[in-house]
């Protein structure tokens, strides 16, 4: 707990650094992205009309991998887990080579469903066209946030629809509860989705990289490095709520607030099958009444309820 809780302060203090220098040293800032958008706009895989859906999977790849060596390298990786995980959740018996290969039958089945529809639409149409400029630093960091609250605004109605309609429920997100049902939440866990599930996802997606251009009638829109940064991000997240460990930067530890939920919050809605909607954050549940508290946040409170009931007792 010592060293996580070290690691998260320095990360804090990196991240708190990297701001203000960005504010302090702005003009250098915006230049160095200037430089960096000049270099990458050149670059074919960034031309390329699938260029997003394609860091979309190398961030997937690179989420599983990493999870998959930690479990495989560190032999105390249960240290590392939420409490409710712990004691459930079983290392897997690949190997270091092993780990950089795998990939489950789910994963294929992913795959075809995820890029086979936009590799053909993609290909049918290539349309992509990219700016010559970017916008500065803060302009890129506010449309990556925009984009991340769009999306989680648009999953949260989603993903309470799913599951308010036991018929849609059963016919196209029983599967990916079975994470919390048959064995706990892993991060390959993460992709046992339907395929009407799979682009219900992508839909919320595609929308929200599309809602400023949208909301303008075309006038304004979302920069591609944003909206890549956006996917990786994304996906990044999606893993770590499904992994079932607790790292020190993870975004519920690095912002010191219950605004974010985290593994914790997600183990919760896949072991009990409803409350906590939301991907990433905890407002809309707040407001909606779907909020759950974490299995830790009902033992205290159980705690304090029988300390209570002790004293009263001692009192008479």
């Amino acid at each position: 707990r010592r060293i996580r809780r070290k690691i998260t302060i320095g990360l804090r203090c990196f991240i708190i650094g990297t701001a203000i220098g960005c504010v302090v040293w702005k003009d250098s800032a915006d230049l160095l992205v200037q430089i960096l958008w000049k270099y990458l706009k050149t670059n074919p895989i960034i031309k390329w009309d699938t260029c997003e859906p394609f860091f979309a999977f190398l961030a997937f790849r690179f989420s599983f991998w990493l999870y998959d060596l930690f479990e495989c390298l560190y032999p105390h990786y249960d240290l590392w887990l939420i409490p409710e995980a712990r004691g459930v959740h079983k290392r897997h018996k690949r190997s270091v080579w092993d780990c950089f290969l795998y990939i489950s039958t789910d994963g294929y089945k992913q795959f075809l469903y995820y890029y086979g529809p936009i590799l053909a639409f993609d290909y049918t149409f290539p349309r992509r066209k990219l700016p010559e400029s970017i916008p500065g630093v803060w302009t890129l960091v506010l449309q990556v946030v925009c984009m991340l609250c769009t999306y989680d605004l648009c999953f949260f109605f989603c993903h309470l629809s799913l599951h308010r309609n036991r018929t849609l429920y059963r016919m196209f997100h029983e599967t990916h509860h079975e994470v919390g049902v048959k064995y706990p939440c892993k991060a390959w866990g993460t992709i046992v989705l339907s395929f009407v599930q799979t682009w219900t996802n992508l839909t919320c997606s595609i929308f929200t990289v599309n809602s400023l251009k949208f909301a303008t009638f075309g006038k304004y829109y979302y920069h591609p490095l944003a909206r890549i940064i956006y996917n990786c991000i994304t996906i990044l997240w999606l893993v770590e709520e499904h992994s079932g460990y607790d790292m020190p930067w993870m975004i519920h530890n690095l912002i010191p607030s219950s605004f974010f939920g985290g593994p914790k919050h997600h183990y919760a809605h896949h072991t009990r099958g409803h409350g906590n909607y939301q991907k990433w954050f905890t407002y809309l549940d707040r407001a909606f009444g779907t909020m759950l508290p974490t299995f830790e946040q009902e033992k205290r409170k159980g705690n304090k309820h029988n300390n209570q009931k002790h004293v009263a007792s001692e009192i008479k």
